[in-house]
């Protein structure tokens, strides 16, 4: 038996007006209704989809910079340092990587990475890398993701801007003082290109853990 009272959708959509509480809503009506409703729950579902997690935070211990996050998710201890172990091999077979532990009774990898090459100016002439070590431990569905070490190491058409600065540093101290302004806008942007990339390499580190592998 059919209720005679306006329920869900009819009676949010009474407040607006939008239909007659008179009547009985026609079919057309009921299709307008729903649409409506879909196109407002877009977001929403776009929301859920690229959520994504939190992005890594800066620290910083005797002017040394690291950045650090603690992400949860399933899996025991074991399953996590195993497919982190093979994450690392597969993110970092170009070689730009060494592994230096794999401690798995401890739950705990690390290894040593370089960004990719850094970009100086509007002509985006190239100028070194950041070299840096990264560091997983492994819980019972949790891990924590540190980022440290992080020098930067000249190269490129920019060679004249001198290696050795750690990325908590304002400013290289070997570094040009005449057209400090303009350099230091140029570190500023070198060191966020660098950020980037760390805060993608979390991102796909916790894609890879919480992947559905099922088939």
């Amino acid at each position: 038996m059919e209720s005679q009272q306006p329920k869900g959708l009819i009676r949010a959509f009474l407040i607006f007006g939008m239909v007659n509480p008179n009547s009985e809503p026609t079919k057309s009506t009921m299709r307008l209704i729903t649409s409506i409703f879909s196109i407002l729950m877009i977001p929403f579902f776009l929301f859920c989809q690229d959520r994504k997690p939190d992005e890594l935070e800066m620290q910083s211990d005797n002017g040394l910079a690291s950045f650090q996050a603690v992400y949860e998710v399933e899996g025991d201890k074991e399953t996590l340092f195993g497919n982190a172990q093979q994450w690392l091999f597969e993110t970092y077979k170009s070689g730009k990587s060494v592994l230096e532990l794999a401690d798995k009774e401890q739950g705990v990898i690390i290894g040593n990475g370089l960004t990719n090459v850094l970009y100086y100016g509007r002509k985006k002439s190239e100028a070194g890398y950041f070299s840096y070590a990264i560091k997983l431990e492994f819980r019972e569905g949790k891990y924590r993701i540190t980022i440290y070490n992080i020098k930067y190491n000249q190269g490129g058409e920019m060679y004249f801007l001198k290696g050795g600065a750690d990325f908590a540093d304002d400013y290289p101290n070997n570094w040009p003082y005449l057209g400090k302004k303009h350099y230091k806008e140029q570190w500023d942007s070198m060191k966020a290109q660098a950020l980037g990339e760390f805060n993608l390499i979390a991102l796909n580190l916790y894609n890879y853990l919480t992947a559905n592998d099922d088939w």
